[in-house]
């Protein structure tokens, strides 16, 4: 499921999985707005009206209201967004997902806090709260309804700031400069006026401060007309007596002890070091917050990544860049996580109990008397603390400063969010420019300038990891005689590449063994299974089907294997602090290049080759089971499928339902995935998981319009199957590119399918037979061949008759319905969508259901019956969009949008063929978007504006015939003549008016 943000505290601004959303039409956003504004509340309809049309609503004021929640539901890519009540509708997204909703309740949490006990924790919420504003609320939104909206925040917002300015200057934090600025923004609010004069007369500024009360009472009387409150007036005669009470007691620490050794114990900053520099700003914000005197907790800051991906680099770095911010000087000691025996807390507290002058017969024995000892010395001392290569939350701990003043940075493979405050930095590859830079650093001269395309490709070997990238330059540097194209020729034999990248000391194999060392058994037979699959991300049922386990069972391997960061879990957005991982049922994980290349070595001699190859075919397996089960369950049974017989899987009837509460989501995920097992099948001689899995997943290309992978696969299975002679593969693999050939309007579809269509016959295989012919049937339609589309529908539909399939025949019924409909029969194009539509809902079948109710809707367009129409493809909408079906969503727009012309709706035609027109951005389907743009020349015809509507005609006409549409173009010529005689006529009456 998406990750929504819905933004109202400044421009109003839908955010989803970290990327603003286009919202283009005004009355989407009003709408959006008004239901954002009370999440999962339902908002009545009548309230949506007056947001969109104040008191003169249209009389298609509910259907438009329908139409504009139908396509935010598309917009915003979860028809479960907006669910539909009685009465109105409600957004269903969490509360906090609301910027409004999340101040609102910030502001609770400080309105139960005491402020005078806890005004800490009181100023950070409120800092928290006020964080969040960008601006005016609503801004850029009109109407009374939106203003009310945004003055009721507002004024939150401005009660908020005197609660943080009266905090401020309580805890003696005030900043007057600010509070002048405040006083500018509200200048008639006294309170934020009296706390300014009380800062100013702090700052030992008594004349400004009662220059500032001259000044609002200025404005007082000028704006109001009256004079100031009586406590600004009782506020002015304090400063004027120079009142004890307007003075702040300040709190100091003792002082009175002496460390006898400043501590220098950092390593050497690395002299290559770069590319970290949003890092390295953001960990020294983060530690310099110890500098902040009142504040009682000690900074922690916590920096994570997989092995050589800089951690320690990065900690030194900032270590010496703060060298004079904590001049009592700096701890470092490497805590050993990441071996087999990680250092003894207690030990590593002697060290620095040493460092910090104390005599060796002065140091306690136990732990707890070594950790007090510690807190105590540093106890009023800035000093920074680097824990290197942590293991765990309770090897930490001792080590921690009790009061404020210190600082420590933490780095380790492990997320420690047990360590209570941490602030987790998360470090990734570096980016190709940053590692170009690092290699430019370690390697003298010209010899990688030289040859940039060379420098690229060690770059992409080395996969941003920094240990890799000065492993390689180390190599290349202490070889002179090589140019960077004969390190590049060494690095590009997968099998030989972890040997080139070993100079001395350093060495990617031994680092990576040592984190695949402290695996358990099963996690380390776990990855190495994984990484024989070319995928680029994977799933915990990947793993499961590997292993031949239950999917919960191997989760809690993925767990181990992401804990000891040799599998990390794709984060959504990669922010520096706390990234989020995808909620979603299954998260997906990947592996770094190199991790990959060293598990498949290690497979290699840890597993026998029966291993190796079953893994793999088990994970086919499963693929084509959630396919065909996900298929099965869409369809009410095996039907309109060609596939093979699925082979034993090992995931349970558990995972599966799991796996298939969404199927589209579920494929969207897999489809990378699921495109590359594709071409791993074809190329390792299993041309029938190639291509079973190739053809089972054509429903979703189609649905999603996924249409480059459709051919790419396909391609890749054809090939398999020819070369291994498998004629049923081969004839069901070109059916379905005929099937992406209709879809694309490609003129090579028909080849493709007369030798398909020769081959099922060669087998007497019905259900292929049927499913050819009704594809050629779709192509004869089309290109107006109508008695040959007869004739093969029929043929189809006796086909799948004979093969027991009423999925396949309600299809062959809606196609001659079409046809029919084309011809001029509407009768019988009635007749037969009808029987169409009454299969579909005997099998419970949604997917056939809509399509024979848009069927139905077209017959009532051609019977003149407009209203009739609209309720048909209302129903196919609603239904479309529930099941997460673009293409589906498209098509029955474009027609509806059609008949919304015919009700003399233009404003609700407009909007439709808006958000068709962003639908077909992302769906290649030429089809679709010639009828938008015939649509788009009716609606302009219908406002006079003929010459527009011509040129868009001439476009809609050209679009049909590059998708070898004769019917459509023929439509679109004919409008065209219709428009020339009715422009004509309009020239020889009164002018009428051109609108644009």
């Amino acid at each position: 499921m998406a990750d929504l943000r819905f933004r109202m505290l400044g421009p109003f601004e839908v955010v989803r999985d970290g990327v603003p959303i286009a919202i283009t039409a005004r009355r989407n956003r009003m709408m959006l707005a008004v239901l954002a504004a009370q999440p999962n509340r339902i908002v009545p309809l009548d309230r949506l009206i007056t947001a969109l049309w104040d008191e003169n609503p249209p009389r298609t004021a509910r259907a438009q209201v329908h139409i504009c929640v139908s396509a935010l539901r598309s917009v915003l890519g979860d028809p479960d967004s907006i669910h539909t009540h009685p009465v109105g509708y409600a957004l269903n997204v969490p509360d906090e997902s609301v910027d409004s909703r999340l101040f609102e309740r910030l502001m609770d949490e400080v309105k139960a806090l005491d402020h005078g006990r806890e005004p800490e924790q009181a100023l950070r919420l409120l800092e928290r709260a006020l964080g969040l504003w960008r601006g005016p609320a609503y801004d850029k939104l009109s109407g009374p309804v939106a203003e009310s909206m945004a003055v009721l925040l507002e004024q939150r917002r401005v009660k908020a700031v005197e609660q943080r300015a009266e905090i401020r200057l309580k805890l003696g934090r005030e900043d007057p400069d600010e509070l002048a600025a405040l006083c500018a923004e509200f200048p008639l609010r006294e309170r934020l006026h009296g706390f300014l004069m009380v800062s100013l007369y702090r700052a030992g500024r008594q004349a400004d401060a009662l220059a500032a009360y001259q000044n609002v009472r200025s404005i007082l009387r000028e704006e109001l007309g009256i004079e100031p409150g009586h406590e600004l007036q009782a506020t002015e005669r304090s400063i004027l007596n120079q009142d004890s009470s307007l003075s702040l007691s300040r709190m100091h620490g003792p002082g009175a002890h002496r460390i006898v050794l400043v501590p220098h114990q950092l390593p050497g900053a690395a002299p290559d070091f770069t590319g970290r520099d949003e890092y390295v700003a953001q960990l020294r914000g983060t530690l310099l917050r110890s500098g902040d005197t009142t504040a009682h907790r000690t900074p922690l800051a916590l920096v994570t990544g997989m092995c050589g991906i800089g951690k320690t680099a990065l900690a030194v770095e900032v270590g010496h860049l703060l060298r004079n911010d904590f001049p009592d000087g700096q701890l470092f000691a490497r805590l050993d996580g990441s071996t087999p025996r990680p250092a003894e807390p207690a030990n590593v507290l002697d060290r620095f109990l040493r460092g910090l002058g104390v005599d060796a017969r002065e140091i306690p024995d136990d732990l707890d008397s070594r950790a007090d000892m510690l807190r105590s010395l540093l106890g009023g001392k800035r000093i920074l603390i680097v824990l290197d290569d942590a293991d765990s939350e309770a090897q930490v701990t001792p080590l921690l400063p009790g009061l404020a003043g210190c600082a420590v940075v933490i780095t380790s493979r492990r997320r420690l969010f047990g360590l209570p405050g941490v602030v987790q930095f998360e470090l990734g590859r570096l980016p190709a420019d940053a590692a170009d830079d690092l290699l430019g650093r370690i390697v003298p001269g010209d010899r990688l300038r030289a040859d940039p395309e060379a420098l690229r490709e060690i770059v992409q070997f080395c996969d941003g990891l920094p240990f890799a990238l000065r492993v390689a330059g180390s190599r290349l540097a202490s070889h002179p005689h090589w140019g960077a194209a004969e390190l590049v020729r060494r690095m590009a034999d997968e099998k030989q590449r972890l040997d080139q990248l070993t100079h001395g000391d350093l060495d990617i194999r031994a680092l990576l063994a040592v984190a695949y060392e402290t695996l358990s058994a099963p996690a380390r037979r776990t990855l190495r299974l994984l990484c024989l699959l070319n995928v680029p991300d994977f799933a915990a049922w990947h793993a499961a089907a590997t292993l031949g386990a239950r999917t919960d069972d191997a989760a809690s391997l993925m767990d181990e294997l992401v804990e000891c960061r040799l599998v990390e879990p794709d984060l959504r957005q990669s922010g520096l602090v706390e990234p989020d991982l995808r909620q979603s049922d299954s998260v997906r994980f990947r592996v770094h290049s190199l991790v990959r290349l060293f598990a498949a070595e290690r497979c290699a001699t840890e597993d026998d080759a029966a291993d190796r190859r079953r893994a793999v075919d088990d994970v086919l397996a499963a693929c084509l089971a959630i396919l065909r089960e996900s298929h099965r369950r869409g369809y009410g049974g095996e039907f309109v499928t060609l596939g093979d017989p699925v082979p034993a899987c090992g995931l349970a009837e558990a995972d599966l339902d799991k796996l298939l509460r969404d199927p589209t989501g579920w494929f969207t995920d897999e489809r990378p995935a699921l495109s590359a097992l594709v071409a791993q099948a074809a190329n390792t001689g299993r041309p029938q998981a190639a291509w079973n899995i190739a053809v089972g997943s054509v429903v979703f290309h189609e649905t999603l319009g996924c249409f480059d992978d459709w051919r790419t696969t396909h391609e890749l299975a054809l090939t398999a199957v020819q070369r291994h002679g498998d004629t049923r593969g081969e004839a069901a693999v070109l059916c379905s590119l005929g099937s992406l050939g209709i879809a694309r309007g490609g003129a090579w579809a028909e080849g493709g399918l007369l030798r398909a269509l020769t081959l099922f016959e060669s087998i007497n295989d019905a259900l292929g037979r049927a499913l050819t012919l009704r594809n050629l049937a779709h192509l004869d339609r089309v290109h107006g061949r109508h008695d040959s589309a007869f004739q093969r529908y029929r043929a189809a539909l006796a086909d799948f008759q004979e093969a027991g399939d009423p999925v396949g025949e309600a299809h062959a019924l809606s196609g001659l319905a079409q046809t029919y409909l084309e011809v001029g029969d509407v009768a019988s194009a009635e007749r037969y969508s009808t029987d169409s539509l009454h299969l579909a809902e005997s099998l419970g079948n949604l997917r056939l259901e809509s399509q024979a109710l848009y069927r139905l809707g077209n017959v009532l367009v051609a019977r003149g019956d407009s209203t009739g129409a609209h309720a048909y493809l209302s129903k196919s909408l609603d239904i479309v969009q529930t099941a997460g079906d673009p293409v589906g969503q498209a098509h029955v727009m474009a027609a509806t949008a059609a008949v919304l012309v015919d009700l003399g709706d233009l404003d609700a035609a407009d909007e439709m063929l808006d958000t068709v027109t962003e639908l077909c951005e992302r769906l290649p389907d030429g089809r679709v978007r010639g009828r938008v743009i015939l649509t788009r020349a009716r609606v302009h015809e219908e406002r006079g504006s003929y010459a527009t509507a011509e040129t868009l005609l001439l476009s809609a006409s050209a679009v049909f015939s590059d998708n070898g549409d004769a019917v459509w173009q023929e439509r679109a010529l004919e409008a065209m003549s219709r428009l020339r005689r009715r422009s004509a006529r309009s020239r020889q009456g009164p002018a009428e008016p051109q609108q644009n």
